[in-house]
């Protein structure tokens, strides 16, 4: 099968989970965001094209279900896959422990950057709590992110992966 086929599918199965499954496994009202983390493992795998295309996918199914500003979670999730996918090409090895050290740091920067670009196109009200709280939740999701890494990983390096031997990411 094609990864034309299989991205979109793992994409709209993580947007069921994400909107479904998880949204019932939260600590102190705050839980993973299986988006952001599809898309910094995407990224991860596939490069910067292609984990900012990931994310701005991801990003625009998130946006279909919050009251922000529609493109707030597609940029977001753009820029931070095109990050991750640069940092992994120009800086990072291959070893076990990069996926879930990246996805805690990149889920933790992703919560602070939607924060930041919402309140600068003029939804305040994401401040409002203050950043004691945003630390807060920007680790918990980063925590929770880093235990499910592995297996969205896995699930990652298969839509991405080609049956073709010559062209592994085509």
């Amino acid at each position: 099968m094609s990864p034309k086929i299989k991205v979109p599918a793992l994409l709209l199965a993580m947007f069921v989970v994400n909107s479904s499954l998880l949204g019932s496994v939260h600590i102190d009202q705050v839980r993973p965001d299986a988006m952001l983390l599809l898309t910094i493992v995407g990224a991860l795998v596939a490069g910067p094209e292609r984990g900012a295309v990931l994310g701005f996918a991801a990003g625009v199914l998130v946006d279909l279900t919050l009251q922000t500003p529609f493109g707030l979670s597609a940029l977001v999730l753009c820029l931070v896959g095109f990050a991750v996918g640069q940092l992994h090409s120009a800086i990072l090895r291959s070893s076990w422990w990069i996926p879930p050290l990246t996805a805690a740091v990149g889920s933790a920067l992703g919560v602070g950057l939607f924060v930041l670009i919402g309140a600068l196109v003029g939804e305040s009200e994401l401040l409002r709590p203050g950043l004691a709280h945003l630390g807060i939740v920007a680790g918990l999701v980063a925590l929770m992110n880093c235990i499910l890494a592995a297996p969205v990983s896995s699930m990652a390096r298969w839509a991405f992966k080609s049956n073709q031997p010559d062209r592994a990411f085509a």
